[in-house]
């Protein structure tokens, strides 16, 4: 049956819950001709029990396999819900997206998500002029351009990574993690995450593995019952609402301090507190902005090692590409993207084959609408960009290609290698924990990552403070 975002329905609260559901349905469907109907002239394939039993990270994979097998737009009927999939069609995306971006561009009403962020959290308001106000900070914040000083800081923060799976390679997905982490945290706040073990790391993975969106989200007649009989989805929102108020909010009053001491005073959270008098931005409200960004692409590098571990041709030829422009004395810099055009396309086809978020995040069609004969339902769902994917892919560059110029990554002995969905979890999607053996590529490169690394200390990471 049907899975969305990591909530099964075998669980013992979602048994009551589709109890529940079958009874009113039966009830609410003698009387109406609804859920099980659609109407004739949309988009092909109908009802969520086309789709299989599995995680998410296999229920994205089979929507795509509908795509490949209907075409690039579909549609799926879950409880009350018309969800339309657009996918595998660049011009159909820019045409609806984009060119009718004014009606596609709103969020579905998604209750779990808006209770934790308290009506806040970014990435599932509506289209408000409080979104269009936080948004705007944000591009302001993180623009397109390349900003030296954010370069200057991800280059330093991928010389501990070199450094740190240099001497532990055991924990590599947990370096990967405190990379992307602790850049966000810098630029957010004005304080890094040293190690893996830091507070804000683990707050921050305690907040993604209690995302999620449970079954009652798509029977919004269920929404009045008592909690208990929809799989205490409320207190579970409630809960985590706690844990990002604790975490976002403790961080944001960090950052602001610390601009106020003089000390970070481009950091995010001082700037929106400086503002906030002329944005109307609440405390929440942008303690949910600066935390939007630090649930992000973590594992997207070690998804990219485990793609070349199984593709050792992509790995050997980035390499060569790497090797003709930088010495063993001399680390890959942000500069030259340009001429590795090979790096680049393995960051974007890690994106492209297991993006962070399998599924999207859905927008809400603002009225009727109608494309290639098809008619597309108001209130429909199907997703928004970000604001600061040119920061995330340029953090990820950067790292893969030090990487590669720093290490032969191999699977060891007798092992093989799970590239399939099932060695993928969570609703961030990330890898499992994976064997591979990680080798330095020769002696004079370990003296370069241990020079660099006494180099970024002195003159970035001393900039920064810390979480306690």
């Amino acid at each position: 049956m049907y899975q969305s975002r990591g909530f099964y329905i075998t669980t013992p609260e979602n048994r009551v819950l589709v109890s529940v559901v079958g009874v009113l349905v039966l009830v609410v469907g003698y009387y109406l001709d609804w859920p099980g109907s659609r109407q004739k002239d949309m988009p092909p394939v109908g009802f969520v029990v086309c789709l299989p039993r599995g995680s998410q990270p296999d229920l994205s994979f089979r929507i795509r396999e509908l795509n490949r097998k209907y075409g690039p737009l579909a549609s799926l009927k879950i409880g009350s819900s018309n969800v339309i999939i657009i996918g595998g069609d660049g011009k159909l995306v820019r045409e609806l997206l984009d060119k009718r971006g004014s009606i596609y561009s709103n969020r579905p009403a998604e209750p779990t998500l808006q209770i934790a962020g308290g009506g806040d959290h970014l990435l599932f308001q509506q289209d408000t002029e409080k979104w269009r106000a936080a948004r705007k900070q944000i591009v302001r914040h993180y623009p397109r351009a390349s900003d030296p000083e954010q370069v200057r800081l991800q280059e330093a923060e991928s010389v501990q990574l070199l450094y740190d799976f240099l001497h532990d390679p055991e924990r590599h997905i947990k370096h990967s993690m405190r990379y992307t982490t602790s850049i966000i945290a810098c630029l957010n706040y004005g304080v890094r995450c040293a190690t893996y073990d830091d507070p804000v790391i683990h707050g921050i993975e305690s907040i993604m593995t209690r995302i999620s969106r449970p079954l009652v989200e798509h029977f919004p007649f269920l929404w009045i019952l008592p909690d208990f009989m929809t799989g205490n989805w409320k207190a579970k929102a409630l809960h985590l609402k706690q844990l990002m108020l604790k975490i976002y909010g403790g961080l944001a009053e960090i950052g602001s301090e610390r601009g106020k001491s003089g000390l970070n005073t481009d950091n995010f959270a001082y700037k929106l507190r400086l503002d906030e008098n002329v944005t109307n931005l609440t405390r929440n409200h942008q303690a949910q902005i600066c935390g939007i960004a630090l649930e992000g692409v973590a594992g997207v590098i070690s998804t990219a090692i485990l793609a070349l571990l199984e593709d050792t041709t992509s790995q050997d030829r980035a390499r060569q590409e790497i090797d003709g422009i930088y010495d063993e004395y001399t680390l890959p810099r942000w500069a030259d993207e340009e001429r590795m055009p090979f790096v680049r396309a393995i960051v974007r086809e890690t994106l492209r084959w297991r993006p962070p978020l399998p599924s999207c995040v859905s927008h809400r069609l603002e009225q009727d609408d109608t494309y290639a004969g098809y008619f597309l339902p108001k209130d429909s769902t199907g997703r928004r960009s970000c604001p600061g994917v040119q920061l995330a892919e340029q953090g990820i560059f950067i790292a893969i290609c030090r990487l590669l110029w720093a290490f032969e990554f191999s699977v060891p002995l007798g092992t093989t290698v799970n590239t399939d969905q099932s060695a993928f979890h969570g609703s961030i999607r990330r890898p499992k924990q994976y064997p591979v053996v990680i080798t330095p590529r020769s002696e004079r490169r370990v003296e370069t990552i241990e020079r660099e690394m006494l180099s970024a200390k002195e003159s970035v990471f001393s900039l920064y403070g810390s979480y306690k």
